[in-house]
C-alpha cells in the first residue's frame, strides 16, 4: 500500500467514526417532525340545526431549547357535505360558518388512556371563495395554522397512541354580517 492510499484509508476511517459518533435522539425524529394528519371529525355546533361541521387537524413538532418545543397545527372547519357530492360555495355555509366563528373553539389533545394533555384555544380565519369578483365574499372554510409550546414528552403522549376533539363554548345562532 502506498502513502496516498493510507492516507486516504485513514480519512475514510476517520469520517466514518465521526458520523457514527453523532447522537441522535431517536424521539425526535421523524416521526414528530413530520406532519401526522388526524382522523376529521364532524360535529353539530348548533342543535337547532342538522348541519354539522367537519374538523380537519395536521400537526408536527418543532424542537427548542431543553426540549421545550411547539407543536405546529393547521385546523380547518367545513361544512360536511355528504360523499361524492360537490358543493359550491353558498349562502348556507357561509351563514353556518360564520355563526360558528363566533364561538370559542379548543382543540383538546389527548394521551393514550384519555387523559388531557392539553386545551389549546383556537382563533380562526376565515376562507373565502374569490371566484367571483364583484359579489360578496361567501365564506367556505375556517382556518387556524399556528403553534402551542409543547413539550417533546407531551408531544410524545399525544401523538403516539392519543387522540384529538375540537370544543367549543356554545354561542347561539344569529344574524352575521
Amino acid at each position: 500500500m502506498n502513502r496516498t492510499s493510507s492516507f486516504c484509508m485513514v480519512a475514510i476511517l476517520a469520517a466514518g467514526l465521526c458520523f457514527a459518533q453523532q447522537k441522535t435522539d431517536p424521539g425526535l425524529g421523524p416521526s414528530l417532525a413530520s406532519a401526522k394528519n388526524w382522523t376529521p371529525v364532524a360535529l353539530r355546533l348548533f342543535p337547532e340545526m342538522s348541519d354539522k361541521v367537519r374538523f380537519t387537524l395536521a400537526t408536527s413538532w418543532i424542537p427548542g431549547e431543553q426540549n421545550k418545543g411547539s407543536m405546529r397545527y393547521r385546523l380547518t372547519a367545513q361544512r360536511q357535505i355528504p360523499p361524492g357530492v360537490i358543493a359550491p360555495a353558498d349562502e348556507g355555509t357561509d351563514w353556518l360558518l360564520r355563526n360558528a366563528s363566533r364561538c370559542t373553539f379548543f382543540v383538546q389533545l389527548y394521551d393514550a388512556d384519555g387523559f388531557l394533555l392539553r386545551s389549546i384555544p383556537i382563533h380562526f380565519d376565515f376562507v373565502v371563495d374569490d371566484s367571483t369578483p364583484g359579489k360578496t365574499q361567501l365564506v367556505t372554510a375556517l382556518n387556524a395554522n399556528s403553534a402551542s409550546q409543547l413539550s417533546a414528552d407531551e408531544y410524545r403522549l399525544f401523538v403516539h397512541g392519543g387522540s384529538w376533539q375540537p370544543a367549543w363554548e356554545p354561542c347561539a345562532l344569529g344574524e352575521v354580517k
